[in-house]
């Protein structure tokens, strides 16, 4: 024990740089610290993704069951579209054909690395980067429904800006009435759930009813499942209601993902830009 307390001692000064060092490491790099977190995990470090993404190999193969039943489903719902001409297939990529935009979105699979859900700013990582196309402001989806937006890329990996995250918005619709309103998570939201803003009192939403992505950013293509309404509140002195919905995805269990590319989205920026102006 003596010898222990002497060698403390002895390198006093070197213990107390190193224990300040990770103190200092923690903070600039722990999940709330939302700028340097992003630049890091979605920076070309290789060995980092590879340590993450060996995790998430050995997480996926304790929740093959919850895995193999969303490729079920997913496989039910591209069968669907194959027999309507919606989608042609092409290699490694799935086209998807619309009445406007001939082969308009294409849809990059990936695999959920990490996935955060504790904290308020929380933060998807994919491996896939620029190598295999990815590209900052890329839609996200999953097997059930809407995941996310891509915000910072690396060459082999990319950091994605989640449902889940106090900074996303998305312009998204209820189905059966075609209004539009805007996607946030509040600071009353769990994993589970998100509030749809903006939609006019007069629109009649039930329990049950289905939000799903309006295309008007370009980000997703139209009709992307975003979540299932849960609660209605009128907002007291406006003409909007808060819808509180269940999110599609579970961000506690998700592993599969595909990155979508829309051709046009530049032509789609350009006029929106041309219309805000």
């Amino acid at each position: 024990m003596q010898n222990i307390i002497r060698l403390i001692q002895n390198n006093s000064n070197l213990l107390l740089f190193l224990f300040i060092q990770i103190i200092s490491f923690a903070l600039i790099f722990n999940w709330r610290n939302t700028l340097h977190h992003s630049s890091f995990l979605s920076s070309s470090n290789y060995v980092l993704g590879s340590a993450l993404e060996l995790n998430s190999n050995v997480s996926s193969y304790f929740n093959l069951a919850e895995t193999n039943k969303g490729l079920v489903e997913e496989n039910k719902d591209l069968k669907s579209k194959i027999h309507n001409q919606e989608i042609i297939l092409s290699n490694d990529f799935v086209f998807l054909n619309d009445s406007v935009f001939k082969k308009q979105y294409k849809f990059l699979h990936a695999k959920i690395i990490s996935s955060q859900f504790k904290n308020r700013e929380n933060f998807l990582i994919l491996n896939q980067g620029r190598k295999t196309g990815v590209q900052q402001n890329m839609g996200v989806i999953g097997n059930y429904g809407l995941i996310g937006v891509v915000v910072s890329v690396g060459k082999y990996y990319s950091s994605v800006l989640p449902v889940i995250n106090s900074n996303f918005e998305l312009a998204v619709r209820h189905k059966d009435s075609k209004s539009f309103g805007i996607l946030k998570w509040a600071t009353n939201d769990n994993w589970l759930s998100a509030t749809v803003e903006d939609i006019p009192s007069y629109i009649d939403i039930k329990i049950g009813d289905i939000i799903e992505t309006s295309g008007a950013s370009g980000i997703f293509p139209k009709g992307v499942l975003v979540g299932k309404v849960i609660k209605v509140l009128p907002i007291e002195a406006t003409q909007f209601l808060e819808v509180k919905i269940s999110i599609a995805e579970d961000y506690a269990s998700i592993y599969n993902a595909y990155v979508v590319k829309n051709e046009n989205l530049k032509d789609i920026q350009l006029i929106n830009n041309v219309e805000n102006d």
